[in-house]
């Protein structure tokens, strides 16, 4: 989902501009909304099966990024 590549670039705008972003092997909580994105929309049968895996992507993916900033 490209939604969690345009999320983080977002929010870590000012890193990208001075090309100072932190390399990561894996970051583990947008591989979790990926997944977890995908299985909600396929299997929450209300509204769009995109937007919904979309929403969770996001939810999962700020609240890694929450988590890591602590």
């Amino acid at each position: 989902m490209g939604i969690i590549l345009i999320l983080h670039y977002f929010m870590n705008r000012k890193a990208y501009a001075d090309d100072t972003v932190p390399e990561k092997k894996v970051n583990w909580w947008a591989i979790a909304g990926v997944v977890l994105g995908a299985v909600v929309a396929n299997l929450v049968k209300w509204g769009f099966p995109a937007i919904n895996g979309m929403v969770v992507a996001t939810i999962c993916f700020l609240i890694g990024q929450a988590v890591q900033k602590k």
